[in-house]
């Protein structure tokens, strides 16, 4: 991150910038115009976009619907068959591509007196980002774009001039496919990397991709790192575990299969990667109560709740691999029960995550699956919720840390929060409350990864959830 961003993120007062814009789709041919069409000005509310991964059931990915309030007084958002829609002449407006960009912007003065705008994050191209400390190269791309997907649902008028638009995310498309309708399987099956890249490659039987027009119509927006575990039973649109599923039903059972995460990306690339690849180093600090970073500021408000999360903690995995209801169709990993302190199952109690994945061909892959979720979910770990100050650059399982210390606040004591002074006789202490001893948060660097994160475009803050790592 450049310290152009850093700095903005902590200043206490910036310049924000909010934009929405719409792809149509040709009345004739359905094909997505080329360009994107502008439509910020009519924006009365972007509210909040929510995505979330592993916040209720490992293996969860829950990618929120967006919401844009647009005024509607020149009729721009009126049905297609309208004269004065923007959508006259194209398609109606179901499944029209939409993007929305927010972040920051710096003015700066050369030294000629010109004034010009630059806006953090940005996309790496000339014009848009900044010269490098080596001055050599330019500044990684952090794209702007925030949320991708698109317009789904009814869209009614009023006599408020309103139109609401709503948004789904990407992965509708794979969610409302039937899988049964897909074609290129293999007689013997496919691995999960196969199966995305024949997601990729889907086309209608007369050279019209089925997927790629949402993502860029380009195969350079699939990040879909290689599997080697074939399944036997995705073989044919008829098979059993393929018949009565979505496309995207099938995407998650792999993911499942594989330990792997299955997601979109902000500027909308579908990823299909392993958990074990995501970062390993900070890609941001938060800094609260007690504590500040002339790097980073002071971006946490609250801090909502904290805690173990023991629904999250099992001592033991039991994969069913086989449909036969045989002791050889599980393969169960688990900690010993030993009475003793060090045990958690006796601490903790013995629980068990369940998991029925068929997909798995050997008992060889689920015990290595069972193993890798075990090492995972095995430590009783802490999570925490927060809310920040505008954060736009930040993404699913980035890793991050957080200082948050209220007993070193100054002044060290707050009136009503702790216990008179021992000895009153010392007058310029004499209404000075003593410093807590014991307060429920001190957070010293401790290292998290983001299960949610909540944009709320209307008030330019986050709301985070994220699991110690």
């Amino acid at each position: 991150m450049s310290d152009d961003v850093k700095t903005l993120i902590k200043a206490p007062i910036a310049t924000v910038f909010r934009r929405a814009f719409v792809k149509r789709r040709d009345a004739s041919t359905g094909v997505f115009e080329s360009d994107w069409q502008d439509i910020s000005t009519d924006v009365k509310s972007y509210g909040k976009i929510v995505n979330q991964i592993d916040t209720a059931r490992r293996n969860k990915f829950t990618f929120g619907n967006a919401k844009l309030v647009m005024a509607n007084e020149d009729g721009l958002y009126s049905p297609h068959d309208t004269p004065a829609s923007l959508w006259y002449g194209y398609l109606n407006q179901q499944r029209t591509l939409v993007k929305i960009e927010a972040g920051f912007q710096k003015i700066t003065q050369d030294a000629n007196g010109i004034y010009a705008i630059g806006e953090f994050p940005s996309q790496a191209v000339w014009d848009e980002s900044l010269w490098d400390n080596d001055a050599t190269v330019w500044d990684a791309s952090i794209p702007s774009t925030i949320f991708t997907g698109v317009i789904s649902g009814d869209i009614t008028l009023s006599d408020k001039n309103e139109v609401t638009l709503n948004i789904r995310p990407l992965t509708s498309v794979f969610q409302d496919f039937p899988a049964r309708n897909l074609t290129g399987w293999t007689s013997t099956g496919m691995t999960a990397s196969q199966f995305i890249g024949m997601l990729r490659d889907q086309t209608d039987g007369a050279g019209g991709f089925v997927f790629r027009p949402f993502f860029g119509d380009t195969t350079g927006n699939w990040d879909i790192s290689t599997t080697s575990n074939v399944f036997a039973n995705l073989n044919t649109a008829t098979a059993e575990d393929v018949i009565d599923k979505t496309a995207w039903e099938i995407v998650e059972k792999l993911a499942e299969a594989e330990n792997f995460a299955p997601y979109i990306t902000r500027d909308g690339t579908f990823r299909f990667v392993s958990r074990d690849s995501f970062n390993t180093v900070n890609a941001f600090e938060f800094h609260g109560a007690g504590e500040y970073s002339g790097e980073f500021g002071h971006t946490i408000k609250t801090v909502d709740s904290y805690g173990f999360r023991i629904s999250k903690y099992y001592s033991r995995v039991q994969i069913k691999w086989n449909a036969a209801d045989t002791s050889t169709s599980y393969e169960v990993i688990e900690a010993p029960l030993e009475v003793s302190g060090a045990s958690n199952p006796w601490v903790l109690g013995v629980r068990t995550l369940q998991i029925e994945n068929l997909y798995i061909q050997t008992s060889t892959v689920a015990n290595a699956l069972a193993q890798a979720i075990y090492d995972d979910v095995s430590g009783l770990k802490k999570e925490i919720e927060f809310t920040t100050t505008f954060v736009p650059h930040l993404d699913l399982f980035d890793r991050f840390s957080i200082y948050y210390d209220p007993a070193d606040v100054e002044p060290a004591s707050l009136w009503d929060a702790n216990t008179w002074p021992a000895d009153l006789s010392d007058a310029p202490t004499d209404l000075i409350l003593d410093s807590g001893e014991s307060d429920a948060l001190t957070l010293q660097g401790d290292e998290f990864k983001f299960l949610s994160f909540e944009i709320d475009l209307d008030n330019f803050q986050n709301k985070f959830v994220a699991r110690e790592v």
